[in-house]
């Protein structure tokens, strides 16, 4: 029977009752929990790093749209950023 992996941090709600219970009634799926500190293996994460000091770091956006006009820049040209 094919499977579906999900890897997930340790938020709480991947943890809540309700979660588990729907997990039980769905063995196809399978949650693997990340290690607690993982930036490396979590892809937003490491996004995150390379976004947060072009777009965040001491900005202040007046507007949502410029904010998000930033983020498109941000992403249009996201191959000029260095690896990490």
């Amino acid at each position: 029977m094919p499977h579906i992996v999900l890897f997930v941090d340790h938020a709480k709600y991947f943890h809540a009752t309700m979660v588990t219970e729907w997990l039980t009634e769905h063995p196809r799926v399978h949650v693997e929990f990340l290690p607690a500190y993982a930036p490396n293996v979590n892809v937003m994460e490491r996004f995150w790093k390379c976004a947060k000091e072009p777009l965040v770091k001491n900005t202040y956006y007046e507007q949502y749209k410029t904010f998000r006009a930033q983020v498109f820049r941000l992403l249009n040209h996201v191959d000029e950023y260095g690896r990490n």
